[in-house]
């Protein structure tokens, strides 16, 4: 499951990058390719898929596949504790 930051974070880099896709696009498109990623087999080429099909270059594919994957330095969304 991909955690709720990696995908605004995917969001907003479609939004820099991709125009010319409205935001409920933008949303749909991450929300797709962030359930792929949950697949198993073969899961992340289909996302990677997915957005590149979208995507208007290689380059703004490959910046939103990494804001999907990256985790964040800062607590996620699945309940963590910062530490201290």
């Amino acid at each position: 499951m991909i955690p709720n930051r990696q995908r605004l974070a995917a969001v907003t880099v479609l939004g820099e990058r991709e125009t010319q896709l409205s935001a409920v696009q933008r949303l749909a498109l991450v929300d797709a390719a962030a359930w792929w990623l949950s697949e198993p087999n073969g899961g992340e080429e289909l996302a990677y898929a997915l957005l590149a099909a979208t995507c208007s270059t290689e380059v703004n594919t490959e910046h939103t596949y990494l804001a999907l994957i990256t985790p964040s330095d800062e607590p996620g969304d699945y309940g963590e504790v910062p530490s201290s």
